[in-house]
């Protein structure tokens, strides 16, 4: 896995998403790297530009959750439940 500091310099040398699509795919990568406080700005950017995807909602729940904020996470995972099909 990935050292802070190298993620840290990674980040600074990638592009600054601009697209909804590029905050969302920022997210999710950092979010399967188990980086959860560095991927929570992308995917709430991405939720902010569409608040209907629940798997971006989903995501930040649980990377809030993960980061130690269960009082944020908790309603994003219920809701993103709540949207996904069984």
């Amino acid at each position: 896995m990935l050292g802070d500091a190298l993620l840290e310099d990674i980040l600074t040398v990638l592009p600054v998403p601009i697209t909804r699509t590029e905050h969302s795919e920022r997210g999710r990568m950092l979010f399967n790297l188990e980086r959860w406080k560095h991927s929570i700005p992308y995917l709430e950017s991405a939720l902010r530009r569409n608040p209907d995807d629940p798997n971006t909602r989903y995501r930040l729940g649980s990377a809030q959750m993960r980061s130690g904020d269960t009082a944020a996470g908790i309603p994003n995972v219920e809701s993103a439940l709540d949207e996904l099909p069984p």
